[in-house]
């Protein structure tokens, strides 16, 4: 069922008044109607489509040549942002930790595979990679993610493998696994517009407590 006209209109002002607040609204304005036209065919929701348009303000005001939100990089995936510099490509997996209602008894073990599973699929399109959430989001990203790949043990990738298959019902290589790297960690203050990037190891460090309390450790 298509929105309403109202519905339209209530999601293409939100998604203007978020690039606006970037400060780069003349750099990613053919974005708020691409986002807009997908809204109308029931392919985004509001939430998630305001973050991917901050993330891709910051992007551009940092410089980067090409920038696109619901980015098709082959026939079966699609990544939330796809930017390019200097040859250069990123790609930023969006969360905002919904979670379905199938998965609503274990939703901590269904995010951290979700998460995992699409930085394994996106890093064969992309030169770095990385996540971008709300404040209001911690996100549960698995330790052995911190590590250097030369750094995980055999059985640490099994485990993510596993994790992945049962929570997430994906296949994953263990190469895939072994080869993954997540660059950077995306703050997203749409209140504001703009993003706080950190690397993981800090993020890691800043949420240390509750980290142990979401992983068990």
């Amino acid at each position: 069922m298509a929105p309403s006209q109202r519905a339209v209109e209530h999601f293409h002002h939100d998604i203007v008044v978020a690039a606006s607040r970037t400060g780069a609204y003349n750099l990613i304005e053919h974005l708020v109607y691409k986002l807009t036209r997908l809204y109308i065919d029931g392919k985004v929701k509001t939430n998630h489509s305001v973050l991917e348009i901050v993330v891709a303000g910051y992007l551009a005001r940092r410089g980067y040549e090409y920038i696109d939100v619901e980015h098709v990089v082959d026939r079966e995936t699609v990544c939330d942002v796809y930017a390019v510099k200097q040859g250069q490509r990123l790609i930023v997996e969006v969360e905002t930790g919904y979670i379905p209602p199938s998965k609503a008894l274990d939703p901590l073990g269904y995010l951290a595979a979700r998460i995992v599973a699409k930085l394994a699929r996106y890093r064969n399109y992309a030169d770095r990679v990385s996540v971008a959430i709300p404040p209001s989001f911690l996100a549960p990203i698995p330790p052995t993610l911190l590590k250097p790949p030369e750094g995980r043990s055999v059985a640490e990738l099994l485990e993510l493998k596993k994790l992945i298959e049962e929570y997430y019902g994906e296949e994953v290589g263990l190469d895939s696994l072994a080869q993954l790297a997540l660059d950077t960690i995306m703050l997203v203050d749409v209140s504001r517009g703009v993003i706080y990037e950190v690397d993981p190891l800090t993020y890691y460090s800043q949420v240390y407590g509750l980290m142990k309390i979401i992983h068990g450790r």
